[in-house]
């Protein structure tokens, strides 16, 4: 990971982010920005970096409560278990399921592709 890529995008996505109160606001202000390309990272093959820094963005805004962080970092460890499962590695769901539990995960990806989709409207 590109982290002078990941503090520019994350700095960008915090602007556009912050002083919105609602989490899920917050989450599809940031990706917005960069949903569809960056002026310096536009490729296919640079989305993950961009959502990452749209993560980055909303993780450190000071809206941002320790709560919605840990609501944040806790549904991206599910998906990087998701990915992990498709490539054959033995995945403790279990565990995972019951993190999860206490702590519902967010439609990240959902977020993501409506973004997505309405850039390219």
């Amino acid at each position: 990971m590109d982290n002078a890529a990941l503090a520019i995008i994350g700095s960008e996505c915090k602007s556009a982010c912050s002083g919105e109160p609602d989490l899920e606001r917050r989450v599809r202000k940031a990706m917005a920005v960069v949903a569809d390309g960056h002026w310096m990272y536009a490729g296919d093959h640079q989305e993950d970096l961009r959502f990452r820094g749209a993560l980055a963005g909303v993780m450190t805004a000071p809206e941002t409560t320790e709560e919605e962080k840990k609501r944040i970092t806790d549904t991206l460890a599910s998906l990087r278990a998701f990915n992990a499962m498709l490539i054959g590695i033995n995945v403790d769901f279990d565990a995972i399921a019951e993190r999860l539990e206490s702590n519902p995960p967010l439609p990240l990806m959902k977020w993501w592709n409506e973004a997505r989709t309405k850039r390219a409207a």
